[in-house]
């Protein structure tokens, strides 16, 4: 009987978080319960695209390490491993790209629900709880305490994160490997359940490492101060410094690539002693919750709050002092800014802040059960006063939180209620059954109560879930019509999108992205070519609308895709209405191309496009690097490139049109052609300065839009004009002081030349498949230099007829290499840089794991 009870605790766990988040999404609409979605914040910008890929290619495991669709090419290993590992995310094999809202909904449920079963657990087996409360545990109480840790205002706010819950689940469990390894001599609990962790999200497990050694030491010197014998202690702590060794042995497979995957992306680091918070808004968090700012999201209910503080009115006296001095510890790494960043591998989170709060909530709800279950023993005078006296604690905490941090009077007169039902669940109903489900019933009212404001605030951003199902369904028809209607290797622009990595969620090669580990040099490449001239924080390459037509057409842009449906417009904008970019307006796409309509969308056929393979000129590897500065003149800028991969070295592709100031009026220009062709026109912008939305009109029509939505490019194109055309420019700005215009001709005779000696009818049968590049050259081609472009990676190899030949960057950052004469099969290969030597490092850790376990079992045979 006894067991079966046990399991339906078990089971309530992870019920009792299942059917809250239930409760929250039916309060708010969110699928399946309505058109809203937890798809919101980063989710939206990236992981839907990323799960989309995952779906898309997961049957194709070469494409997790190396994709087409990550700018011009890119290694997705260290994505892959920070966002896709957890088995769970295998689910999405149920469910179709469209379903994906409803998949997050599911996955986060389940990860949430997963917390509360692993802390139950850990309640349940922690040898050092059962030791200090001499076992005398009720099991209502653990669901109180495990369900406030799984419903924790953290997992609310951040929980579009989906990939750090799983550090969250993996937590209690790893604090049970550290009672293995104090208590009964055994790391394999431990290694197993960090190694996972740093596999699910190497980051989270950093954290969850760091804070794994804070806890071992404040054990260990408990167990000093408690007289414990040294050398039992010496021995614990080699046997916690060999579980981690091993841990990140094992792991290395993960952590070198991933590591290596991260540099030459720029950190925002600081090493001084300044504050990250104020005090009192930790007051406000303490008590509800809120969405975050530089605060820890410590909040875990009501409950959890009063016990906490019960908690040093009730141990022994050591204890309080030293559970004090962990708790200080905690909240000042979280306050001063060097040791907050060591938290975060001294690097400041571009957006969600305080990451590690987790842990400090962990050791806040173990505080607090610790508490409750002692609070059983006291006597009713000692009770009587201590929660007397914590009750007025929390009050006065309120009192501050409403006059610094304008805590509503609602709200603090709610916390009043709470804190009277708990006085009383403790006083009056003397710990009685019905007190406890009492108490379990204020703390998940107390967090339903600030959980979903959040939640309603929240999806009031969110994706709707109707509208991107006809988003993707109607693109995808339309990227689909393509593919199977051509067979070369050819790249897709858009002159709309609902985030950089459109490419990534309609798995096509594109040259729009945007991932945490996309690397400066290749946004600054990517920017000088013409593909998003970058601004402020922002870190990703953007096609939408496109660069110049001769750019577009290196890169082997063949096709681009448009929609100027105002309903399209709409749809996009309740997909992700922060994120969404759309150019409307005419680009040079429109020129000297095919085009077609398919319903609502215009694709436009460009026969001109580059294939992904071309001959370039010796000249080509002199260019190293590629400085780029958004006051430059991207047109002079990409003269030089034309210049560096032809032998036209003494023509401008782009000739430069002088600009004549109206005279006493803002921002508005002539321009008398000098040329014939298609018009650009670039307004720089300084990097450091937020700049003004614009609207561009040429001749009184409207152009284009820059600094609107997210998804503009700098250049754009006026139209195709004779020579000799005036053309009256007006840019509509808030900013009366605009810089004048850079504004230049596109060369299409000279253009036609350089593709002439540029393209090759004897480079054929290009292939490019995951992280594999052939081609063949005929009996007649002759010894040349050919480009290839994708980004230059020292992860390339290259192999002529099967024997290894060397690749160099061209261009300023593309793959360039040398062909002899004659018919040759070139290969290259795309390995993943460090994936050897992790894997390497891992096979060692697992062997030298396994031998560590059998020389224990064999000593422990021997003293038998």
């Amino acid at each position: 009987m006894k067991r079966i009870h046990s399991k339906i605790f078990l089971i309530s766990s992870f019920g009792i978080p299942f059917i809250f988040i239930l409760a929250i999404l039916m309060s708010n609409n969110v699928v399946p319960f309505g058109d809203n979605s937890l798809i919101i914040g980063d989710m939206n910008n990236q992981y839907v695209a990323l799960f989309a890929y995952f779906k898309q290619n997961i049957f194709h495991p070469m494409n997790f390490m190396y994709s087409s669709s990550l700018t011009l090419g890119g290694s997705f290993f260290g994505v892959f491993t920070y966002y896709l590992l957890n088995p769970l995310n295998y689910l999405i094999i149920f469910f179709s790209v469209q379903q994906l809202p409803l998949f997050f909904t599911i996955l986060t449920t389940l990860k949430i629900s997963l917390i509360g079963l692993t802390t139950y657990v850990f309640f349940s087996n922690s040898t050092f709880i059962n030791k200090l409360l001499d076992g005398k545990l009720s099991e209502l109480s653990k669901l109180i305490f495990s369900s406030a840790f799984a419903l924790m205002n953290y997992t609310f706010v951040y929980k579009e994160c989906v990939m750090w819950l799983d550090a969250i689940i993996m937590l209690p469990l790893i604090m049970i490997g550290i009672d293995k390894i104090l208590y009964k001599n055994k790391i394999g609990l431990y290694v197993l359940t960090l190694t996972l962790t740093i596999f699910t999200n190497y980051y989270l497990g950093y954290i969850v490492g760091l804070y794994c050694c804070l806890i071992f030491i404040f054990l260990l010197v408990r167990s000093l101060v408690s007289k414990d014998l040294v050398k039992v202690n010496v021995q614990k702590l080699i046997q916690f410094i060999l579980a981690n060794i091993f841990s990140v042995l094992i792991s290395a497979i993960v952590l070198i690539p991933s590591f290596l995957s991260t540099t030459g992306v720029s950190k925002n680091t600081s090493f001084n002693f300044q504050s990250v918070y104020g005090f009192t808004s930790l007051t406000r968090q303490l008590l509800r919750g809120d969405l975050g700012g530089n605060v820890p999201l410590v909040f875990a209910g009501i409950v959890v709050l009063f016990y906490f503080i019960l908690f040093f009115f009730e141990q022994k006296f050591i204890d309080r002092i030293m559970a004090f001095i962990l708790i200080i510890l905690l909240f000042l790494s979280t306050k001063i800014d060097i040791l907050y960043l060591t938290w975060h591998a001294f690097a400041w989170p571009n957006g969600y802040a305080q990451r590690e709060s987790f842990v400090i909530v962990f050791t806040i709800c173990v505080m607090g059960f610790i508490a409750f279950n002692k609070n059983v023993e006291k006597s009713p005078v000692i009770k009587q006063s201590s929660v007397v006296i914590t009750g007025i604690l929390i009050l006065i905490i309120g009192l501050i939180a409403k006059f610094k941090t304008q805590l509503s009077v609602e709200y603090l007169f709610f916390i009043l209620i709470c804190v009277v039902g708990i006085i009383v669940c403790i006083e009056v109903l003397q710990f009685k059954k019905s007190a406890i489900i009492w108490l379990l019933i204020i703390s998940l009212g107390s967090l339903f109560f600030v959980e979903n404001k959040i939640v309603k605030l929240q999806v009031t951003n969110s994706s709707s879930v109707s509208q991107f199902s006809k988003y993707f369904t109607s693109t995808n028809n339309v990227i689909k019509k393509i593919n199977s209607s051509d067979d070369e290797i050819f790249r897709i622009g858009n002159n709309f999108q609902i985030n950089e990595n459109d490419p990534m969620l309609f798995n096509y090669k594109g040259v729009s992205n945007y991932v945490s580990q996309q690397k400066n040099s290749l946004t600054d490449f990517m920017s000088f070519f013409g593909y998003y001239q970058k601004h402020e924080w922002h870190r990703w390459a953007n096609y939408n609308g496109g660069s110049t037509l001769a750019m577009d057409r290196l890169f082997g842009i063949k096709y681009t895709i448009s929609n100027k449906s105002k309903t399209f417009y709409d749809s996009i904008k309740r997909v992700n209405k922060f994120m969404y970019g759309d150019n409307f307006g005419n680009t040079a796409t429109n020129f000297a191309k095919h085009v077609t309509e398919l319903g609502e969308f215009t694709i436009a056929k460009d026969k001109l496009a580059y294939p992904l393979v071309f001959n370039t000129t010796r000249n080509a590897a002199t260019l190293k690097s590629l400085k780029y500065d958004t006051t430059d003149n991207p047109f002079t800028n990409q003269n030089k490139i034309w210049k560096n991969i032809s032998t036209f070295t003494n023509q401008n592709m782009y000739q430069k049109q002088k600009v004549d100031k109206e005279p006493n009026v803002d921002n508005q220009f002539n321009v008398v052609t000098r040329k014939d062709g298609i018009v650009y026109i670039y307004v720089p912008v300084k990097q450091s300065k937020e700049a003004s939305p614009f609207y561009i009109y040429c001749n009184n029509r409207f152009i284009a839009k820059s600094f609107v939505d997210e998804g503009e490019n700098g250049i754009v194109s006026l139209g195709n004009f004779k020579k000799g055309t005036n053309l009256k420019i007006k840019i509509k700005s808030d900013n009366k002081m605009l810089s004048n215009p850079y504004v230049s001709v596109e060369n299409e005779k000279l253009f036609s030349r350089i593709r002439k000696q540029m393209v090759s009818k004897d480079i054929k049968n290009i292939n490019y498949e995951g992280n594999k590049i052939s081609f063949k050259t005929t009996s007649k081609y002759k010894t040349n230099n050919v480009m290839i472009s994708v980004p230059f990676d020292t992860g390339w190899k290259a192999y002529e007829d099967d024997h290894r030949v060397g690749i160099v960057r061209g261009a300023g950052g593309l793959v360039m290499m040398k062909v002899k004469s004659g018919s040759h099969e070139i290969k290259l290969r795309y390995s993943v840089s460090g994936f050897f030597v992790g894997l390497i490092l891992s096979l060692c850790g697992t062997l030298s794991l396994i031998l560590y376990f059998v020389v224990k079992k064999y000593q422990k045979n021997k003293l038998k």
